[in-house]
């Protein structure tokens, strides 16, 4: 049986470099100036919206002049509140699989078969 796992969490938790950033938007055009940086749109109000981006997309919004304030956020902190805790994020599935693979290597297989476009490694476990 050969299961491959698919880790896809958001982009905005595949980078530990990441930055809260409001910005002036108060039209659909500079909303729409925002979101062509890559930077992902959490809060609209009348006259600015909140994103949450990466260094690259702190710094095409800074070209624009359009941001009124930023600052450094730790995604380690980010998980699932305690009522979802049946859930499990990406390091506690890692976990899971190689602890398969210590318990039982004769039959558990664990290769790395390339990365999601956020940078997570992708895992095929061969079982």
């Amino acid at each position: 049986m050969i299961l491959t796992l698919m880790l896809f969490i958001g982009s905005v938790f595949a980078n530990d470099s990441m930055y809260w950033i409001k910005v002036d938007a108060q039209d659909k055009f500079q909303r729409s100036t925002v979101a062509n940086t890559g930077a992902v749109i959490e809060v609209i109000n009348d006259d600015y919206v909140v994103a949450l981006g990466n260094k690259d997309e702190l710094k095409a919004l800074e070209k624009t002049g359009m941001v009124l304030q930023s600052f450094p956020i730790d995604l380690r902190t980010f998980d699932f509140p305690e009522r979802d805790r049946n859930f499990h994020n990406y390091n506690e599935v890692i976990e899971f699989m190689t602890d398969l693979q210590t318990r039982f290597p004769s039959l558990v297989k664990i290769e790395d078969i390339g990365a999601s476009i956020e940078g997570r490694k992708i895992y095929n476990i061969r079982i």
